[in-house]
């Protein structure tokens, strides 16, 4: 189902899934750099508990979208808001989204269970909590046993 149909992102897919989350708009967000326009008034609704997929050639925003939404960049112009709440000046780390790369951005030096548990150290989480929710991850997964480098 085609969403909303930009310049630079071709369309948006939801899905409504039984899960919980936080609702996210997007309100003519554009970001540039330097005069390259990377995403151009950009708008997006999506409901608590909706899954969506950004579909667009490389460079049509949508890596600048997840970036802006995350806290790891800002909006030239436009406004996201994150549980009705607008994420002017909330850093990333208080916005409790997600974003997994295609390739590894954050820490190379880290094995894939200190990656893991870095945002739980981060919130101040005691250590037998962070061992319990990291232990075991990619165990069953194939082609993941023993895999340790992230």
């Amino acid at each position: 189902m085609i969403i909303v149909e930009l310049v630079f992102i071709h369309h948006v897919t939801k899905w409504a899934l039984p899960m919980s989350g936080s609702p996210v708009r997007f309100r003519d967000v554009t970001k540039t750099f330097g005069s390259t326009v990377a995403l151009k008034a950009f708008n997006l609704d999506i409901a608590a508990g909706e899954f969506v997929m950004l579909l667009g050639a490389s460079g049509s925003g949508k890596s600048t979208a997840l970036s802006i939404l995350a806290g790891f960049s800002d909006a030239t112009f436009g406004d996201v808001y994150i549980d009705g709440k607008l994420m002017h000046g909330v850093p990333s780390e208080m916005r409790n989204v997600g974003v997994v790369f295609q390739s590894f951005a954050l820490f190379p030096h880290m094995t894939v269970a200190e990656t893991v548990a870095c945002p739980l150290r981060m919130r101040r989480r005691p250590a037998d909590e962070i061992s319990r929710k990291v232990g075991g991850i990619g165990t069953g997964a194939p082609g993941l046993a023993g895999e340790t480098q992230a």
